[in-house]
């Protein structure tokens, strides 16, 4: 989000001056993923090494959304820098990251799933690498893949419309309220729904803002349906999850991060609270805004 903040601040990508504080910011996590990249895999670590966790095992995760909301960061400085046309050794080194993790990327779809895997884990003792025991859906490995790779870049590695079959298995698994007759959904959980149907604010904008990006590059009734699809979650959300708050005695209207307490299979729980992550969302996506390509726009292909 920094990148977004100078581009819109400073008026455009060739306006953004070279010490500004944003572009520092960015550079300097450049260090970070250096020691957190793992070439056997092309991707980088979930957490630093000695990270906690219950279990013991976050340093040696690897995150598929992680690795594709790093690409698109990645890719936001990669056009600021050629813009400016400014540290030609780190454009090289963000080239050569935005080329692995879009390997990784690849390697993560699994074809005979319909699906992209959540990830897995490298052991750097032993140097082996192991994907997660499917099925283990999450749907942010879905949505936030088809708003940083695009519509085309999808379906021209795994065949044409895979984008529209990506996105109707999940709301197979995920959907919330998912009607078998017309394979609408109302909004999305966070991973397999059908028993306990949670209702997620954040990740179903999140579904939003890929629905609209593959509507940006499909036309026809596939773009209407993709369209028509985006409205009836977006209604969802303002009928169901959206309310009024209290914060220091102001009235504060928001959207709620879940419809109820329940717990993550990815290691956290969601609780039917006033959610800054998803009142964001609902911000951007209200002023037709993609956070996930520089400028905002929705036509990433």
């Amino acid at each position: 989000m920094p990148l977004q903040i100078a581009n819109i601040r400073y008026g455009g990508t060739n306006h953004i001056p070279q010490t500004s504080i944003e572009l520092s910011f960015a550079l300097d996590f450049l260090l970070s993923l250096q020691k957190m990249y793992i070439g056997k895999v092309h991707a980088v670590y979930y957490a630093p090494h000695n990270t906690y966790s219950y279990d013991g095992t976050a340093e040696f995760q690897v995150s598929t959304e992680n690795n594709v909301s790093l690409l698109g960061g990645l890719k936001m400085l990669m056009k600021i820098l050629q813009t400016l046309n400014i540290y030609p050794v780190e454009r090289g080194l963000i080239n050569s990251y935005i080329i692995d993790i879009e390997a990784y990327l690849k390697s993560a779809y699994r074809s005979d799933l319909g699906y992209f895997s959540q990830g897995g884990m490298y052991f750097p003792q032993n140097q082996t690498w192991h994907w997660v025991k499917e099925p283990f859906f999450a749907v942010d490995c879905q949505t936030w893949t088809v708003s940083v790779l695009g519509a085309n870049t999808i379906d021209s590695w795994f065949g044409s419309g895979t984008t529209l079959k990506i996105w109707e298995r999940t709301k197979q698994i995920a959907g919330y309220k998912y009607n078998e007759r017309t394979k609408d959904a109302e909004g999305v959980g966070f991973s397999e729904d059908k028993k306990d149907q949670v209702f997620s604010g954040e990740w179903t904008f999140g579904a939003i803002n890929a629905l609209r990006v593959a509507a940006a590059y499909y036309t026809g009734n596939a773009q209407a349906k993709l369209r028509q699809e985006a409205e009836l979650m977006r209604n969802a959300i303002e009928r169901e999850l959206t309310i009024h708050g209290s914060i220091n005695g102001r009235d504060c209207p928001g959207v709620l991060y879940a419809n109820k307490r329940y717990f993550i299979p990815f290691g956290w729980w969601a609780n039917p609270v006033l959610s800054t992550a998803s009142t964001g969302w609902a911000v951007l996506l209200d002023k037709n805004y993609n956070p996930m390509y520089l400028g905002g726009f929705y036509d990433v292909n």
